[in-house]
């Protein structure tokens, strides 16, 4: 994206000149570019300019504490009455679905999720993960902003079940405090990491208020399937109330979104957040 190229340069004859001057140190300047670089960043989600953004994938690194801990089968741990207290409404009248989004958020996907979504007019929820959350407030403001759901995913994506209870409520109090502190709110919902829980975590995640939200419908888009398996399989096996689990900071995920969004779209779907299908 052009914005992105010039604010780069921006940021890299600052940094140079900050420090050719003697004024300050190396640490001090490139800390205040930052700090310069993430405030102009968020400017941009605000501001109403089109055009082509490029995508850098190239520079991409998943962070360690958020990689998949193994690989868990929906249907194992997925029964509609501990999705949440409240069920999804299916109404007749209406067909709804739910796009969420885990692991978030990253600093080259997450900017190219919320275009895409703007772009089409769909409201989503991120389940995000606290240490992504503290490392990029800004993006985290702008998914909130832009009238998305802002839900709880743990602060460091661990095996919830393999946790002693008070480690539990640690990563789950933890995350919800960087959220709030973010975004001025609360989040109401929780997903536990890699969709593992065990009763132990059922009953503390409602002790701390929350509702546990799960999904109807894997896209398995982390499993390296290809954009055109990842639509089929969406577009074949969605249903009235569904919620559909993707993640952000999965190149596929990107691509394939416009397509899952059309094609959803083209057989009646109406795009909610959790909060409307499950009911404030």
């Amino acid at each position: 994206m052009l914005m992105m190229r010039i604010l780069r340069y921006t940021f890299l004859i600052s940094f140079l000149a900050l420090i050719s001057s003697g004024l300050v140190s190396a640490d001090a300047a490139h800390s205040a570019v930052n700090k310069s670089r993430q405030s102009s960043i968020e400017k941009s989600f605000q501001s109403e300019e089109s055009g082509d953004h490029e995508s850098e994938y190239k520079d991409y690194l998943a962070p360690d504490e958020i990689k998949a801990l193994g690989k868990v089968h929906p249907r194992k741990h997925l029964k509609r009455s501990r999705i949440s207290k409240a069920k999804p409404k299916a109404e007749p009248e209406r067909k709804l679905i739910a796009l969420t989004f885990d692991d978030g958020p990253h600093q080259n996907y997450t900017p190219q999720l919320l275009r895409i979504l703007k772009e089409r007019n769909v409201k989503a929820t991120f389940f995000v993960v606290g240490v992504m959350a503290e490392r990029y407030p800004y993006l985290i403001r702008a998914e909130f902003r832009s009238g998305h759901t802002i839900g709880n995913h743990t602060y460091h994506h661990p095996k919830l079940s393999e946790m002693a209870p008070m480690e539990i409520s640690h990563e789950i109090n933890t995350c919800g405090d960087a959220i709030e502190r973010i975004t001025g709110i609360k989040p109401r919902y929780f997903r536990p990491s890699g969709g593992n829980y065990n009763g132990e975590v059922v009953s503390i995640v409602k002790s701390l208020g929350y509702k546990m939200v799960l999904w109807t419908l894997n896209s398995e888009d982390i499993a390296n399937l290809g954009v055109t398996r990842i639509v089929s399989r969406i577009e074949q096996r969605s249903s009235n109330g569904g919620i559909i689990l993707l993640h952000d900071g999965v190149e596929q995920t990107i691509a394939a979104l416009p397509s899952i969004i059309d094609v959803l779209r083209s057989r009646g779907y109406e795009f909610v957040t959790i909060d409307e299908l499950l009911g404030k």
